[in-house]
């Protein structure tokens, strides 16, 4: 059985691909951006969590709101680099050449 299932997902991504080739597809694009996205929340969940444990030192939260307390604080860590980065010029001519003189 799975080996007509992957032979008839074979045949219709060829199919499609007559169509529009893959390298066109939408679909990479969004898996590059949801990579992006994955990469950002666990920076952010990971950063937190050093905050509220190290830092703050909040020990004892039950697991879901550990995750949620830290992804929020490692956001706001992030936004306030960011902020930071930008008013000290660091972030280079992309960000901020319109600002300029």
């Amino acid at each position: 059985m799975s080996v007509v299932l992957l032979a008839a997902t074979a045949w219709f991504a060829s199919f499609l691909n007559e169509a529009r080739p893959f390298g066109e597809w939408l679909f990479f694009d969004l898996a590059k951006i949801w990579g992006w996205e994955l990469l950002l929340s666990a920076a952010c969940v990971s950063t937190g969590h050093v905050v509220l444990v190290r830092i703050l030192r909040i020990p004892g939260l039950p697991g879901l709101e550990k995750v949620a307390l830290a992804f929020a604080l490692g956001l706001t860590v992030f936004v306030t680099g960011i902020y930071l980065g930008g008013f000290a010029h660091v972030l280079g001519r992309v960000y901020g050449s319109h600002c300029r003189s």
